[in-house]
């Protein structure tokens, strides 16, 4: 995982099937999630109750895109899922492993942005279904 990465996120409303950029999150103090704020011009109020964070892991991939949580990648033509495990994000393969993100990330990148589990979930039902329970 890259140090001193910006802490970013985006958001899967679930109920319109709509990715959107977070600008900024509000909670409670029982930290439930009161309310997300989009870019300007962006109005998804409403929409808080059914939605699926993704933080960005600080890391890029070989086209300069960059990975989030949930993201599918190919790297060396598998495809692998990004989930934040243990202490740090990995790569998670549909026959069982996993890769620290990092790792595969480094120069001479290979891995490939080709998705992600919320609007492209045939990726991974076409590779063996669910990764790295």
């Amino acid at each position: 995982m890259t140090q001193n990465r910006p802490i970013k996120f985006r958001a899967y409303l679930k109920d319109i099937n709509k990715m959107v950029t977070v600008g900024a999150m509000d909670w409670d103090h029982d930290g439930n999630l009161l309310c997300l704020n989009y870019p300007k011009g962006k109005d998804y109020f409403g929409h808080e109750d059914d939605i699926a964070l993704m933080q960005y892991t600080g890391d890029k991939d070989k086209n300069g895109k960059e990975i989030y949580e949930g993201d599918i990648v190919r790297y060396y033509g598998d495809i692998y899922q990004v989930k934040w495990m243990l202490r740090g994000f990995y790569i998670c393969h549909t026959q069982g492993g996993f890769l620290e993100l990092a790792e595969v990330t480094s120069p001479g990148n290979f891995l490939e942005v080709i998705g992600n589990i919320y609007e492209n979930p045939e990726l991974l039902e076409n590779n063996g279904g669910e990764l790295c329970q």
